[in-house]
Formats: structure tokens, sequence, C-alpha cells
């Protein structure tokens, strides 16, 4: 499980959730799936009534279970117990998985590969719901069991990243030249990564220095989550009201009303009409692209624009700083070192922005 699904504010899937899912050879059971399949039932516990927790990941679903979440069904009260449940499985299944590679060598992808794709899958996905829910539908509520959550999550997160039968095995995989031999290019490719992802989550350090560098992931999360909370809360914050029909000119029908509406239930003018105003605009989408792309008044496209981009910036100067020095470390030979010094680096960017 890649940390940066975790620790950074706009969730990036991993290499293994992309290429691996569309990779994913069907073959026989081996004792691996085996394992994993029965640490995931001693973990699961009867979340049947969770719309969190009773999805089946787009997979072959059981007859009551949808294949995609119900958003509209999902509050706050869910997160935590299908989140919860979701890190005791994962912890389960990496205590099974790394069980097993003590005592066999995996030589294929399947073998390998496979249930690593799907020990990612089972925090990743319902994390990457809630994370989703945060940013479209956000409340106190869901913010205190998203903040409450996350430390387990991140811990999770790096208790998969940094294990060391699992990075064994994988480096076993690229030197072992017939298997090797056998793997397509892109699994290849996906494999080489998730080595290098291994070695960047700080699986090579030990002692205090691992103690450092999960210390500072962690506060990374919680940097990045209180960056992307003020962002949110500023894009909420804004609002520009127009009384002059003439500052509306060229907005259609649809956008007025809208325009109205929200001036009667945000901006207290109760009596306020698409036809004679007054008229509030906000950073949300529908109402900031409407403005932007028909509003013949110059000056509030401009005051839209500058206040949209001026948001985009901040995220932007976070997600850059994230690739880029992740780029510098790829490139420097001494990993567990440079992973210590890229936290730092992020933290401190973090700190900076908020």
């Amino acid at each position: 499980m890649s940390i940066s699904a975790v620790i950074q504010p706009v969730r990036l899937v991993s290499l293994r959730a992309t290429a691996a899912a569309a990779l994913r050879v069907r073959s026989k059971s081996t004792r691996v799936r085996a394992v994993h399949r029965s640490a995931t039932i001693m973990a699961a516990g009867d979340l049947t009534a969770n719309p969190l927790a009773s999805w089946s990941f787009g997979r072959s679903p059981p007859s009551d279970a949808p294949d995609l979440p119900k958003w509209s069904s999902i509050t706050p009260e869910h997160v935590k117990p299908a989140i919860m449940a979701a890190v005791d499985k994962v912890n389960a299944e990496i205590d099974a998985i790394e069980a097993e590679l003590t005592k066999t060598n995996p030589s294929s992808w399947s073998e390998l590969m496979d249930p690593l794709e799907r020990l990612s899958e089972e925090l990743s996905r319902p994390w990457g719901v809630v994370s989703h829910l945060k940013g479209v539908r956000d409340s106190e509520a869901l913010r205190a069991a998203y903040d409450e959550c996350q430390p387990a999550v991140v811990t999770a997160s790096l208790r998969v990243g940094q294990s060391r039968p699992v990075y064994d095995a994988l480096v076993a995989l690229t030197e072992n030249k017939e298997a090797w031999a056998s793997l397509t290019d892109a699994q290849r490719r996906a494999v080489t990564c998730e080595v290098r992802d291994a070695k960047l989550s700080g699986v090579a350090l030990d002692g205090t220095e691992k103690d450092r560098y999960n210390e500072i992931a962690k506060e990374m999360s919680e940097l990045s989550t209180k960056f992307s909370n003020n962002v949110l809360d500023a894009t909420k914050a804004f609002s520009h009201t127009c009384v002059e029909k003439s500052e509306v000119d060229g907005l259609p029908d649809s956008a007025l009303e809208q325009a109205a509406q929200t001036a009667s239930q945000k901006g207290g003018h109760e009596n306020a009409t698409a036809a004679d105003g007054p008229w509030m605009f906000t950073l949300d989408a529908p109402s900031y692209m409407a403005v932007r792309s028909h509003s013949k008044n110059r000056t509030l496209r401009e005051k839209g624009d500058i206040l949209f981009y001026f948001e985009f910036l901040f995220i932007s100067v976070l997600v850059w700083a994230i690739i880029l020095t992740s780029c510098f470390v790829y490139s420097v030979p001494c990993v567990p070192r440079t992973s210590l010094g890229t936290l730092r680096t992020l933290r401190g960017r973090c700190r900076d922005e908020n």
C-alpha cells in the first residue's frame, strides 16, 4: 500500500491499484491466497448494515452486496466502524502474508502481487470514499470522524509499506530470471515500482531512524489534512452579491435562479428572485463556471477567477512540492536518509502554507 494514498491532500492512486488490477491473472488458489482469505474472515465483523463497509469493491458481489458504495446513505457515524474494521483486516492480512512468505518463495505474479493488490484495496477504497465525501459533502461531524481514524490509517499504511518480508519477496522475484522473464513489461514495471515505493516508505530504516520517519509521516498527514480543510473553509466562506440587473448580464436563467436561491438561503435575502435579484455567487463549481462561461460583467468574472486560481495555486504548490521532492528522491542512491529528508521538506512547506 503506497503511503502517498494516505499522507497527500489529493488522494493519489498507487500503481498497484491501477496496473495490478488491470493485469490480475486468474489462476488456481495458492497457499498465500488461502491464508489471505482466512485472515479476512477472522478480521471481518458484522458490518452488513454499514454502507461504507458492505460494498463489493467492483468484484463479483454476494447476492445482497452492492457493487459500488451507496454514497447518499453514508453518514459520519458509519466512518469509524468501517475504517477501523478495514484497518484491523489489513493488519491481520499483512501478518498472515508475512507468515506465509517466511515459508515459501513466490515465483509468479499471481502468487505475490494478487494478494498484495487485494490487501491494498481493503483500506484504500473505503478510505478513498471518506476522503472524497469530506471534499464534496464536508461537515464538522465528518471531519471529526476522519481525524479520529486518520492516525490508524497512516499507521496501517506504514506497516504495509515497511514490510520486510514483502520487500524481500519482491526483490527475490526481480532476481529470479525465469520468473522475471515470464512477466509482461507492464508487470515488471509494477513490481519495480513496488520495490521503489517500499524503499521510499522506509523499509530499510531501523531503530530510531524508522521511528522518526514514522513520526514525520504522521505529522505530514495531519498537516495535509489541516491544509485541505483550510482551503475548503476559505472556498465556502467566499460569496459575492449582485443587486443590479446589469451586473448579471449574460447569465442564463438557470444560473440566475441558483444565485437567487443562494441569496435567499445564505444571504438573508428572503425575497430574492431570478428576475429581480439580488443574486449571490460563490466558488462552488456550478456558480463559478456559470459566471466564467456566460457573464458579460468583466469585473465579476475577474473577481471569481482571481479567488479561484488563488485557491488552485495553494493546492498546486503542495502537490508539486510532493512530486518534485519525490523525483529528487528517486535519483538519489541513499534512499533511507533521503526519505527522511523528503518528509521533513514536505512538512516544512505544509506548515508554511497553513
